[in-house]
């Protein structure tokens, strides 16, 4: 099996530059790397098989697999970075040889979201469901509303005492966890819900597809964030009620992204004592050349003028 030497590469995209030490890992496919000192395409490359967080390196013939450790890198829009291995300058390499692969779920998944309204000065109340996020092997995740969203809604409004510091709060199911433990909750302002005409809703998931965070968000809203001041907290509910049904919903997954890794600097040489070697301080033009300025004085002095031409007798 081919081997590289252990040299600083660059794990690079046109978003981000990351930094590392190693191989690099590429998807599966088999490709020719190049020269350091030529470019030239000089040996076929083994063949990887890219897994998330490990590299799994493979002869072309299929024997003497090696796991490795890798640093896969992550765009942050569910996608994968493949890079290739090679002793080269990454300049050798067309746009070509670099793809990205876009990061599909082992399978069809769903997550229950719920939601209530939330006043500081009454009781807590419980969660109703809300919809399910539905989230495809391939394809793009979309919102299933629950057959009583609407209805939901207005037994809100019909129960809000004021609109002063209500929040309308949605959650993420927890597995394993009472619906008054849940922390991934995500709040808005009931009296933003008045003029909501889009909302859209980030899950924040690790990519074995297991979700930690919800964000929540209705547009448009002000942008300092304080409420009309003609505004009251049935009526933005009863109007949020009566658009939900036709209200454009985004749904978003976003997974974990590593971000750039410092650059390190070689450390300073040490004396035996352990203490930073002091470097020479740089010494002055004219110390640096006085010895030749005055070789040349002494040899102008030395030669003499030039000799006077007699005059013509």
């Amino acid at each position: 099996m081919h081997t590289t030497q252990r040299r600083r590469r660059e794990w690079f995209s046109p978003e981000t530059r990351y930094f590392g030490l190693g191989k690099f890992i590429i998807g599966v496919g088999f490709f020719n790397y190049v020269d350091l000192d030529s470019c030239a395409a000089i040996d076929p490359l083994q063949l990887f098989l890219v897994e998330f967080g490990k590299g799994v390196e493979r002869d072309e013939d299929g024997k003497g697999e090696t796991v490795m450790d890798s640093y896969v890198p992550n765009l942050g829009d569910g996608s994968l970075l493949l890079l290739l291995e090679s002793d080269s300058s990454l300049e050798c390499w067309p746009p070509s040889f670099f793809a990205t692969v876009p990061l599909a779920w082992a399978a069809d998944s769903s997550f229950n979201v719920f939601h209530r309204v939330y006043e500081p000065t009454q009781p807590e109340p419980s969660f109703t469901a809300r919809g399910t996020i539905l989230v495809p092997g391939n394809g793009d995740p979309s919102f299933e509303p629950s057959a009583s969203l609407s209805q939901d809604l207005t037994q809100f409004a019909e129960k809000l005492q004021t609109v002063k510091g209500a929040l309308y709060q949605v959650a993420l199911e927890l597995h394993g966890a009472e619906p008054g433990q849940w922390d991934v909750v995500s709040a808005v302002k009931v009296c933003h819900l008045n003029q909501a005409t889009s909302e859209s809703m980030i899950l924040h998931a690790t990519h074995e597809g297991k979700p930690y965070i919800l964000d929540y968000f209705v547009a448009p809203t002000p942008h300092n964030g304080a409420c009309p001041k003609k505004s009251k907290g049935s009526a933005s509910l009863l109007s949020f009620a009566s658009n939900v049904g036709s209200m454009n919903t985004t749904i978003e997954i976003r997974l974990p992204r590593m971000p750039p890794l410092p650059e390190l600097r070689v450390p300073p040489p040490l004396t035996p004592e352990g203490e930073p070697v002091v470097p020479v301080p740089e010494q002055s033009f004219f110390r640096k050349y006085w010895l030749y300025g005055a070789a040349i004085l002494i040899a102008l002095m030395l030669s003499g003028g030039a000799e006077e031409e007699q005059p013509a007798k």
